[in-house]
């Protein structure tokens, strides 16, 4: 019990730095308007350890956005929606927190579910300047590619890390 109220602390403390940091963005132009996309991941306590899922982001401020994320994976479904803030953006980089809670189904019945974690967008037009085998990726506007930590509270069945790689489009 004490582990679980460590973890949703963290998580609401997380939201709350997030929701409140005040440091400075070096973007060269406002952020897109909407951001969606798919991904896969894997984790440590399913069999097979792969899960798959889709995100929808939708500006709310600058910088922050609201994501709802469906996860997949052999055991469990979940369905989230809270904060993605971006602390750190260029053309090609941008380091982000996320904090969400839904709801998890997979035995039958319906539970709640609290999540949070970060992860690194790379947009794919600027890192081809850089890394010229992305070239062929980047001619679609506004494409990306990103990694992610997730660390799930899911209740009664404890606390779950997820990795996840993405693909997806901004919209303006």
């Amino acid at each position: 019990m004490t582990y679980r109220l460590s973890v949703i602390t963290a998580l609401f403390t997380l939201l709350a730095v997030c929701g409140s940091a005040q440091t400075d963005t070096n973007t060269l132009a406002p952020g897109p308007q909407y951001s969606s996309g798919a991904f896969l991941g894997f984790n440590h306590y399913d069999a097979p350890q792969i899960k798959g899922g889709a995100f929808f982001d939708a500006k709310v401020a600058e910088n922050m956005y609201n994501e709802t994320a469906l996860n997949m994976t052999s055991k469990l479904a979940t369905v989230t929606t809270g904060v993605k803030r971006f602390f750190y953006t260029t053309s090609t980089v941008g380091l982000f927190a996320t904090a969400k809670a839904g709801v998890a189904t997979g035995d039958g019945s319906a539970t709640a579910v609290f999540a949070g974690g970060g992860g690194i967008k790379v947009l794919l037009e600027g890192a081809a300047k850089k890394f010229p085998f992305l070239r062929m990726f980047s001619n679609i506007p506004g494409s990306y590619l990103s990694g992610t930590v997730d660390i799930q509270q899911i209740n009664g069945v404890g606390v779950s890390p997820t990795f996840g790689f993405a693909i997806g489009v901004d919209f303006k």
